[in-house]
Parts: C-alpha cells; sequence; structure tokens
C-alpha cells in the first residue's frame, strides 16, 4: 500500500514538474518576443529621427539650435 501511495505521488509530482517546465518555457518565449520586438521598434524610430535630421541638414544651408525650435 505504501508503494503505491509513493508511486502515485511520483508520478503527480513528475507531471507537475513537466506542467510547470512547458510553463516557464511559455512565459520565457514570451518575454524574449516582446523584447525582441521593443528593440525592433526603438531602432526603427531611431532611423526615422536620424533621417528627419538628414533632411534638415539636407533642406537648409544653416542649421542652428534657432532653426530647429520653430
Amino acid at each position: 500500500m505504501l508503494a503505491t501511495g509513493l508511486l502515485s505521488t511520483m508520478a503527480v509530482l513528475d507531471q507537475t514538474r513537466r506542467f510547470g517546465e512547458k510553463e516557464h518555457l511559455q512565459i520565457e518565449s514570451t518575454l524574449l518576443n516582446n523584447v525582441a520586438e521593443a528593440l525592433r521598434t526603438k531602432l526603427e524610430i531611431n532611423i526615422t529621427m536620424l533621417g528627419a535630421v538628414v533632411g534638415l541638414f539636407n533642406a537648409s544651408t544653416e542649421v542652428s539650435q534657432r532653426a530647429t525650435c520653430l
């Protein structure tokens, strides 16, 4: 009887561990995707801003702080 109880407890614990591991991997994957998307978005914003600065320099013969504040 004791052996049966120990075996069934072991089976339940193993199943719980596997479920926890699968859930952990899913959370980790979601976080990784979120970080990658945030970095991609940040890079796109930086590229756009740099393009705007290039456009400003190309559009003007004189660029000063006063001209950029208008």
